[in-house]
């Protein structure tokens, strides 16, 4: 909570205010909504760059002739690469202009998709992957960091849902456009349309988004980064977190293959797959970001991981489910 004049003149075009009883129970002002569209756009894009592998393993798997683990090598490349970077980041990203850093994040991740397209062998390809998510994960943390910045605690849960719609979007509108151009023109195809994405987005971070150097006028913390991440609070948050993404990637990475080569699904199928998740997430996303607001973070959790179990239960013991044949 910023509570001096000059870092509110620094940020007065979207204002990080105190989280009082009257800015619990407006809405989000329009500033805070443009800032919410042009993370929103940074999060859609590098969102996609992620997903966009999955549902092309089949493909990757014909053209490049790989094997499901050399397939699994390409997804992992990017987690582990987005790991190991933001454990370096941490220990100095919070020194620069959120802005700034956000820039050149974003920079670089959209660099590394390029690479990404022009990789002329699967070893190339395997370390532009790498590179995209050095980047493309500390991106990802840096949009947190924004959000804790601009946005108070009761009105934090509501930003949070809209910018996560960008998931959403990714899967109604990217994945199944990106599987489009994939067909049409190689598993390249994508990966250019999102280099120049990346390219408009990044120029419309520069001209949208203010300074943002709240946490720079505070001062600088005593605290080093040892002790945040030896903290026993913040040590359960890691086994929790990476408890929940080893469960997500233990299943959506071979998905598409899965309903491919299991389930008798064909290719040109799986973008409507893709786009019924996709809508499914948009309708509940921003729901459930404004119930955590009104309910509490932790209940609408608990909840949502208990009744999680169903869908992942039926989409792992799916039968053969072919079309009737006309």
């Amino acid at each position: 909570m910023l509570q001096t004049e000059k870092s509110t003149s620094i940020t007065n075009r979207i204002r990080p205010v105190a989280a009082s009883k009257k800015d619990a129970a407006t809405g989000l002002t329009r500033k805070e909504w443009l800032l919410i569209v042009v993370l929103s756009a940074v999060q859609f894009t590098h969102i996609l760059d992620f997903v966009i592998m999955m549902p092309l393993g089949p493909q990757f798997k014909d053209d490049l002739q790989l094997t499901d683990q050399w397939f699994g090598f390409l997804v992992s490349a990017y987690a582990f690469s987005a790991a190991a970077a933001g454990l370096l980041a941490a220990w100095f990203i919070d020194r620069f202009d959120r802005k700034s850093a956000l820039l050149a994040l974003y920079a670089g991740f959209t660099l590394g998709t390029l690479c990404c397209a022009a990789a002329p062998n699967y070893a190339f390809l395997l370390a532009a992957r790498a590179v995209t998510g050095a980047f493309g994960g500390v991106v990802a943390a840096c949009i947190l960091a924004i959000v804790g910045d601009a946005f108070p605690g009761p009105r934090r849960g509501r930003a949070m849902g809209a910018i996560m719609s960008a998931f959403s979007v990714a899967s109604i509108v990217g994945i199944p456009a990106g599987l489009s151009l994939a067909n049409g023109y190689g598993w390249r195809a994508p990966f250019v349309a999102l280099t120049a994405l990346g390219v408009a987005v990044c120029v419309l971070v520069n001209f949208v988004l203010p300074p943002m150097r709240s946490h720079l006028v505070r001062g600088r913390q005593t605290v080093s980064v040892w002790s945040i991440f030896l903290e026993p609070t913040h040590l359960r948050a890691y086994v929790l977190m990476t408890a929940l993404v080893l469960g997500s990637f233990m299943i959506v990475p071979y998905l598409a293959s899965y309903l491919v080569s299991n389930t008798g699904r064909d290719k040109a199928e799986l973008p409507y797959v893709y786009l019924c998740g996709g809508l499914a997430t948009l309708l509940t996303m921003t729901f459930f970001g404004w119930l955590s607001d009104r309910l509490g973070k932790l209940p609408v959790f608990r909840c949502l991981a208990l009744f999680t179990m169903i869908p992942i239960l039926l989409v792992t013991n799916l039968p053969v489910c072919r079309w009737p044949s006309r």
